[in-house]
Parts: structure tokens; sequence; C-alpha cells
């Protein structure tokens, strides 16, 4: 157990073994053989799954997948894709940026094209091993793009959009909304589940940290620092390099209270919002740590540091 200085004179107290305990698998993604997430039958299970409960919540407010036109943002392999045209949808199209591994990715430059073309060879290599589970009937439904929800221009195009664990890694969210808004027909729908910043595994494999909520109690100056002086061991040489990248690249620090606004901003109804608590959470959050992260984004609440996933419903006026 250490403490860790802050730019600002705040102690942080770090304790042995935390970063493994809430992130186990953090170093797989270090390794060359794990570009990418591995697409095992428990994950492609799960992923299915998620279009599956969409399909039910999306009942009760009188919507279906069947016969609609699909968009899934940070759609990786595509599966949730494929589960859409499934269950009827008329067509899916999923949209992910390579630019996101290569961020992660030891010995990896954003700056190279080369780079970011190899992750998005290794995004259709997983999108063609999804496939094989599926018929030629649901495959012809199916289409895929390199795309940034920034650089969505479509408009009026989709019934429902969806996304999961990706409004994290929107560093623009207004600009993205607008263009969900955009994209969606009148009296469209949209569901997002995502894991939040404020979490305390909001850092992510390369971010999250052995002090509680560490990430969201540091700036990048110190987190930067606080890295540095405790690098793990076997690591590569730019682990450094790839986990400032991360933190300050592909991490968003849009608290719910943030997310409400931006919604009503862009001028959806919210027909739901459900964040997914854990209270037992509160336990591990005292005084000191509620302060330190207010003092750096002033509209967090407890249930953002409580919260593991938060789900959202929202619809385009008719």
């Amino acid at each position: 157990m250490s403490n860790f200085t802050t730019e600002n004179n705040s102690i942080i107290e770090s304790l042995d073994g935390l970063k493994e305990q809430l992130k186990p698998s953090w170093r797989g993604i270090l390794k060359p053989e794990n570009k990418l997430i591995p697409l095992t039958i428990e994950k492609t299970h799960n992923l299915k799954k998620d279009t599956y409960e969409a399909e039910s919540l999306l009942n009760n407010y009188g919507y279906t997948i069947k016969d609609s036109n699909i968009m899934d943002i940070g759609c990786y392999a595509g599966i949730q894709c494929y589960a859409a045209a499934e269950l009827g949808a008329k067509s899916a199209k999923g949209i992910d940026i390579p630019e996101y591994f290569t961020l992660q990715t030891t010995g990896k430059d954003i700056n190279n094209n080369s780079d970011i073309e190899e992750h998005s060879n290794l995004y259709t290599q997983k999108r063609k091993e999804a496939s094989t589970a599926f018929s030629p009937e649901i495959l012809s439904k199916v289409s895929f793009e390199d795309l940034s929800v920034h650089d969505l221009k479509e408009k009026e195009k989709y019934d429902i959009i969806f996304s999961w664990e990706t409004l994290e890694h929107i560093i623009d969210n207004e600009k993205g909304f607008k263009n969900i808004y955009d994209a969606l027909v009148p009296g469209g729908i949209s569901l997002h589940t995502y894991n939040p910043f404020f979490s305390i595994t909001g850092g992510h494999s390369l971010c999250t940290t052995n002090a509680p909520w560490g990430h969201a109690r540091m700036t990048v100056d110190d987190f930067e620092k606080y890295t540095k002086e405790n690098l793990p061991q076997d690591v590569p040489d730019d682990f450094l390099e790839i986990s400032l990248n991360f933190f300050t690249q592909n991490l968003n620090r849009m608290t719910q209270r943030d997310l409400k606004q931006i919604l009503v901003n862009n001028g959806f109804s919210i027909l739901e919002f459900i964040p997914h608590v854990n209270y037992n959470l509160l336990k591990n959050i005292n005084n000191e740590i509620f302060y330190q992260i207010k003092q750096l984004y002033p509209t967090v609440t407890l249930t953002d540091l409580i919260c593991d996933y938060v789900t959202i419903l929202i619809k385009k006026p008719e």
C-alpha cells in the first residue's frame, strides 16, 4: 500500500492488488496475439443476448426490431447486427473505428495509416468469423463501415440505433447525439448501454489503477506521473504511452447529469434512464474520495460512482 500526491497536493492511497481484482485479465490486451478481444463461444452468446434483451425492452414500448432498419454504433465483430437480422430486421448496419484499438495496442502508432488499416482488416476478420454462425439470408441484410458517429451524415434512415459499451468512448457526445438524432426517422428510437468513466472500473484495462476510482481522481498530468511511479512489471516499453493515449483520447468524462442535458439539448424524449447501481460500493467511498472527484468534475454524484452500467432508451419526436 502506498500514497500518491496529486498536483494539487491531494493524497491518493493505493491498495495492493486492486487493479488485478477489478480487471483480472487486463494484461491480455498487451499480448500481440490478442490485438482484438477473443471471440469465444461465451462472448458470442453474450453479444447475441444483448440484442434479444433490447428487443424485450423495446416491446414494452410497442417497438420491435422486426421489419426495422437498424444501426449499431461501436459494432466490433457485428454480432448484435447479425442477431438483429435474425430477429427480422429489414437491414442492420454496424459502424466502428479501428483507431480505437490502434490507440491501445503496443507497438502501433495512431498516425500510421498502415497500423489503422491493420486493425480495420482485423475487424473484417472478426466479422467474417462471427458470420459463420448465421445463414446467408441473414448475412445479406447486414453491412459494416469504418465510421465514427462523429462523422455520421445519414438523414432519417434508421428506425432504431443501438450501442453497447460505446458511449463512454465517444469524446464529443453532443455531436454524436446530434448525428444520431439526424439519422433516426421521425419517431425513431435509440437504446444504449455503457460503462461510465466514473464507475470504479471506468478506466478500463489500461487506466484502472490500484487506487479506488483513481482514474477519476487524477488530472492527465497526475495520471502520467502515477503510471510512471507505479509501472507494472513485465509490460511493453510503450505501456505508459498507450495508457496515456487511451486515458486522453478513448474515454470521455460524461456524468449522468451531463448525459441527460445532452439528450434534452438534442431534442430527445427520455423514455428510460436506468443506472445499474451496486450499493455495496458505497462502503468503499469516503468524503475525501468524493471531494477529490467533485473538484475535477463538479456534476459527479454518488450514483455515478456506484454505477457499473447505464441503460438509456430515447425517442426522436414524431
